[in-house]
């Protein structure tokens, strides 16, 4: 697939429209370092900020083609959501003609897949 675009591309696109459209954002590094004890929020997003205008928290996570929210993930995003937040996805569709989007949460989960909780099978 030539069109597909890397993790490091699709975090670049976000900030880039994220911030023509009034967000004040940065990269959250929400990975854990080996050898060191991980104290960051477990599903945390790619990418954190806040609305200009209105002060709003943002949190964005990026998947690239053939990479799924993880259910901390998702959690994450609903908990923002639901906290007044805005919580969004940006992501690559996996067909011709390889649009790219900014959708948020309750979109990208009616597109893409299921919110599953943890717990339920």
């Amino acid at each position: 697939m030539d069109n597909q675009l890397t993790t490091s591309d699709l975090t670049l696109f976000a900030k880039i429209e994220l911030t023509k459209k009034g967000y004040i954002i940065w990269r959250q590094n929400s990975n854990p370092i080996p050898g060191r004890a991980f104290i960051g929020k477990v599903g945390a997003a790619d990418i954190t900020g806040f609305e200009k205008e209105t002060g709003k928290r943002v949190e964005c996570e990026v998947k690239k083609i053939g990479d799924r929210l993880s259910i901390d993930q998702k959690e994450f995003l609903q908990l923002v959501s639901e906290n007044n937040g805005i919580a969004l996805v940006c992501w690559q569709e996996n067909k011709p003609p390889y649009g790219t989007f900014i959708s948020t949460i309750s979109e990208y989960l009616t597109l893409n897949e299921k919110m599953p909780r943890k717990g339920l099978k």
